[in-house]
């Protein structure tokens, strides 16, 4: 509690506060939200946010709080170059479909701890009459010859949006690593695919990926392919009224894992979001949400010559919610619990994550 009584006590009015991990982990990423970390996927957002610069630490990813004990810090900037361009750069974010590619080598993970060393990204944006698009590119290379592992990936992605709808693609330039000097692991050309549109209060988008990798036992020559495919279809209806959001859609959401000696999974699921933001006065937000799989959630795993075997899904529902302060110029989020153990202002998790932005 410490923490929040010390940012309360400074805090002064401002803009609203609508910018850093620490907001979309609280709200769980609904799909009709605007955020400067837009720019990961939808580089021509660059343009949507004005300048600002943004510092953020804490553990899990975009898309809820987690019990993840690896803390990640990242920060980065949006300058602009004229009323219709602007450019950024921005460290640390290990979002990408090269990460999800190489992190399918089980070796490659354990002997990194992280798929991804000191990654950048640079994005670029610029608007032409009432459409915006903008490109963007993600490098990262490390070498930690005390391990004997390496890694270089590289990814390319663009996006435009017009008055009521908007479309991304992202492609997996490279992605190769050395895990220990034991496992060499490349990605299979990853490409991701997204769009959508609003009809008055309705969101409606899909997106596909695909990605995989080659993992080769150097000693041995032998090799493991694994393939997944994501497919995603879903709405949101967000009711704006008074400097509040209110909330509320479902998605299908089906995946497909194969390995190349025959083994395959396939999830399906149909989430369920409901959350709300609000101004609760001149200098706080605060925010809230909860999810699950309602109706529709089942795994089936099909090993190599063998029967298949079927489940649903286990409880997944969470409750995560967060805080953003106003303090002049400044922004400061943070949420306020775990994933469904809870946590809600146990000294360990109450604002572990944390956003700071400053808008010029």
């Amino acid at each position: 509690m410490k923490k929040m009584l010390v940012l309360a006590a400074v805090a002064i009015a401002t803009t609203p506060a609508f910018a850093s991990k620490a907001r979309l982990q609280a709200l769980q990423s609904p799909a009709h939200t605007s955020d400067t970390r837009d720019v990961f996927k939808r580089p021509d957002q660059a343009l949507v946010h004005g300048e600002f610069v943004t510092l953020e630490v804490g553990p899990g990813s975009d898309a809820a709080v987690t019990d993840s004990n690896s803390v990640n810090a990242e920060g980065g900037f949006v300058r602009k170059l004229g009323e219709s361009s602007a450019l950024g750069a921005y460290l640390g974010n290990k979002l990408g479909l090269a990460h999800s590619s190489l992190s399918l080598s089980t070796a490659y993970s354990k002997a990194n701890k992280s798929t991804i060393q000191n990654p950048l990204n640079l994005y670029y944006a610029n608007k032409m009459g009432d459409m915006t698009w903008g490109l963007g590119l993600q490098y990262s290379s490390s070498d930690i010859k005390s391990v004997k592992s390496k890694s270089s990936t590289m990814g390319l992605n663009a996006s435009a949006t017009g008055s009521v709808w908007d479309a991304q693609l992202a492609l997996g330039l490279t992605g190769e690593a050395t895990a220990v000097d034991t496992n060499k692991i490349e990605q299979k050309a990853p490409v991701a695919i997204r769009g959508g549109y609003s009809i008055d209060t309705l969101y409606v988008y899909a997106g596909y990926e695909m990605y995989g990798a080659k993992d080769k036992v150097i000693a041995t020559e032998a090799t493991t392919e694994t393939d997944v495919n994501n497919i995603t279809v879903g709405l949101v209806d967000s009711r704006k009224k008074d400097g509040t959001d209110f909330y509320y859609g479902v998605s299908y959401v089906a995946s497909t894992t194969k390995v190349k000696d025959g083994t395959k999974t396939e999830t399906t699921s149909l989430p369920l979001i409901v959350g709300i933001e609000a101004e609760a006065n001149s200098w706080l937000v605060v925010r809230g949400s909860i999810t699950q799989s309602v109706l529709l959630g089942t795994t089936k795993t099909t090993p190599a010559n063998a029967t298949a075997t079927e489940d649903s899904l286990a409880d997944n529902t969470k409750v995560a919610g967060g805080l953003g302060l106003k303090l002049g110029k400044f922004t400061v989020d943070g949420t306020l619990a775990g994933a469904a153990t809870g946590h809600l202002g146990s000294d360990d998790k109450f604002l572990a994550n944390l956003g700071l932005t400053y808008k010029f």
